[in-house]
């Protein structure tokens, strides 16, 4: 039997190629499907972060909320309470205005009733209290 070297070096060379191109194919599909694989877990690792994120806003909003609520009802309740020191205030003054207006007019009318030095020096010092109040 004689060997054909042509035929033998042809299909030894056909043999190779094809193996090297079916080998080289093979490794660009492992690596797509690892590239994949890397790409698959890369949006898992981003997703589970930006649901970290999240819920992390959600809780600083609501902690936001909360503080400004509890501020502004700290602010309302010093407000309430300078209006209430402020309506005190002027209570007590309109109390000192009416009770000097009422001095006034009784010293007037005493004076009226007996031209007294007394009752005038009264009614002067009860007026002016009322005037200047």
């Amino acid at each position: 039997m004689e060997i054909n070297y042509i035929k033998l070096g042809i299909t030894l060379f056909l043999a190779l190629s094809i193996s090297g191109i079916a080998v080289s194919s093979f490794d660009n599909y492992l690596d797509k499907k690892n590239t994949e694989k890397i790409i698959s877990s890369a949006i898992v690792g981003f997703k589970k972060s930006t649901d970290k994120l999240d819920r992390k806003i959600k809780t600083s909003r609501v902690n936001l909320n909360n503080e400004i609520k509890e501020f502004a009802q700290k602010r309302k309740i010093k407000i309430d309470k300078a209006m209430k020191k402020e309506m005190a205030e002027i209570q007590r003054i309109s109390a000192i205005r009416k009770t000097n207006d009422e001095t006034c007019s009784f010293w007037s009318k005493e004076y009226s009733k007996a031209n007294s030095e007394y009752n005038k020096v009264m009614k002067k010092s009860a007026c002016n209290r009322a005037m200047n109040d």
